[in-house]
């Protein structure tokens, strides 16, 4: 009865031994990677915060057209936060559409509160057909500190 209690001891610890070295060579192959993720399902995959708190996974990105409701420029990517995607999604979706982008120009700054701030619209606002989605003043002006690029890059 002590030997065969013995063997199984002797297996199990085997066992945890061979998990060990497995787990050693994770470790190894996770430390390597450029982001140091390791998903042993799908090695493209990457962890990305949610609600919940996290999945492993990738980031679709959609542009939709809002007058016929089909997407008009989509993108995967395993970045896990959307804020730097924006602009490049807004671009792809201009030129699947064939529209020529607006760009905001800066027509003030000001110093409110000891920040300067830097104003900015668009001349074509008043003829814009979204206008009304945008905003209900005569063109929809965004109000940007000077310094915000440098909290943009932080984070």
């Amino acid at each position: 009865m002590a030997q065969l209690k013995k063997a199984r001891l002797q297996d199990k610890i085997e066992a945890l031994k061979q998990q060990m070295q497995q787990l050693k060579e994770f470790e190894a192959q996770m430390l390597a990677s450029p982001d140091q993720q390791l998903s042993l399902t799908d090695p493209d995959a990457r962890s990305m915060k949610c609600r919940d708190g996290g999945i492993v996974g990738y980031n679709v990105q959609t542009a939709v057209d809002a007058q016929h409701h089909l997407i008009v420029a989509h993108d995967v990517v395993t970045e896990g936060v959307d804020r730097d995607l924006l602009s490049t999604m807004a671009e792809q979706a201009r030129t699947a559409m064939g529209l020529d982008g607006q760009r905001l120009v800066k027509h003030y700054t000001n110093v409110e509160r000891g920040l300067t701030l830097h104003t900015y619209w668009c001349s074509v606002c008043p003829s814009c057909p979204m206008k009304a989605q945008c905003t209900t003043g005569q063109e929809r002006r965004l109000r940007r500190w000077e310094h915000k690029t440098v909290l943009e890059a932080m984070r």
